[in-house]
């Protein structure tokens, strides 16, 4: 559904113009609430294998985050692109990445390689998403082909700029089960 006139790349555009517009002091302060309020879900809480994404400039910082899960013992899996799909693979240190194809840090190829189905949560990127859950990715599709057979719960990271009324969506688009922003 999409309301006339506004397509996936108008909001992607205005949406990315917003987080570029935000200060460095205010995307600081945005992602140490993050941060927090991340590790006060139940869902972090409880499960041991999370698959995050290592984020861009653009997005919120999953730096810290990644740090925090290995100070508290959780196995950390990250994706990794490979032709039109995502692959997952367990990383126990930065020096486990390398620059991929769209010069994202992803694990190197000779880390061990992880089944969907072992993990017990995943964090996925976007650049918006609305309060039903709905996610606009960044037009590519493999966080969507990835997950539509996964059963764990799905979790959003976004600033507030980025959560809008209504995200356009078909059934090929896979929503998240929570959303952490920086006010909610």
């Amino acid at each position: 559904m999409r309301k006339e006139g506004v397509t996936k790349s108008d909001i992607r555009e205005r949406i990315k113009h917003e987080v570029s517009a935000m200060s460095s002091a205010a995307r600081l302060r945005a992602d140490r609430k993050i941060f927090n309020r991340f590790f006060k879900k139940e869902s972090v809480e409880r499960a041991q294998r999370i698959c995050i994404y290592v984020s861009r400039p653009d997005e919120v910082n999953t730096t810290r985050i990644i740090d925090r899960l290995w100070e508290t013992g959780k196995t950390v899996i990250v994706p990794r692109v490979d032709g039109d799909h995502l692959t997952l693979h367990e990383i126990t240190s930065v020096d486990d990445l390398t620059e991929g194809r769209f010069h994202i840090l992803e694990p190197k190829d000779t880390c061990p390689v992880a089944h969907p189905s072992t993990v017990d949560l995943f964090v996925v990127p976007g650049v918006a998403f609305d309060k039903s859950g709905q996610r606009l990715g960044h037009g590519f599709g493999f966080f969507d082909r990835l997950l539509k057979t996964v059963t764990a719960p799905k979790l959003g990271l976004a600033y507030a700029c980025q959560v809008i009324a209504e995200v356009p969506h078909t059934s090929y688009d896979v929503s998240v089960t929570a959303l952490v922003t920086e006010k909610n």
